[in-house]
């Protein structure tokens, strides 16, 4: 559906550093205000003034890792965090969906192999296997509707080789 012209307005913030050797943190908010100011909607279900469907009015997140920086676990890696998302709502600004909080874990290993670098690498993204939907739109005239699940607890892995 197409939805014309929107503006977003509001702050955001990133703070990243280094606590200790080997100790990072990077901690994000973001306060999105983002609302229709010109509708080429037919259907009358966009209307100027509404906020855009699907789009969080807050975000943030804090996350921290920590890598072994000498002895036999040197290259170690591992670490965490939160995310939090306020709540989204559909195209006529009806159907509100509730915010959600996950939880991530990771952990690394680098190492080197002749002059490159190798990491492998494994995530846990939704730990604690939250369920809840992300975006929602009510059954319309036409006789749709449609709602988007979380995704379940999930595995990554990853290697990198660097050189």
């Amino acid at each position: 559906m197409s939805v014309g012209e929107v503006n977003s307005s509001g702050p955001e913030l990133d703070i990243q550093g280094e606590i200790l050797p080997g100790w990072n943190a990077i901690l994000t908010y973001a306060h999105q205000d983002v609302r229709v100011t010109k509708s080429s909607d037919t259907s009358g279900q966009i209307k100027v003034g509404n906020r855009l469907q699907f789009v969080p009015e807050n975000t943030a997140s804090a996350w921290t890792t920590y890598e072994i920086q000498q002895g036999p676990a040197k290259g170690l890696k591992f670490g965490g965090g939160v995310s939090l998302r306020d709540y989204v709502v559909n195209a006529n600004n009806q159907t509100r969906s509730v915010g959600n909080t996950l939880v991530g874990l990771m952990t690394g290993y680098s190492f080197k192999v002749g002059k490159s670098k190798v990491t492998a690498q494994l995530n846990v993204d939704n730990l604690l296997d939250q369920r809840y939907f992300t975006d929602a739109s009510p059954v319309t005239d036409s006789g749709y509707g449609y709602v988007s699940f979380s995704n379940p607890r999930s595995f990554i892995g990853s290697l990198n080789v660097e050189y």
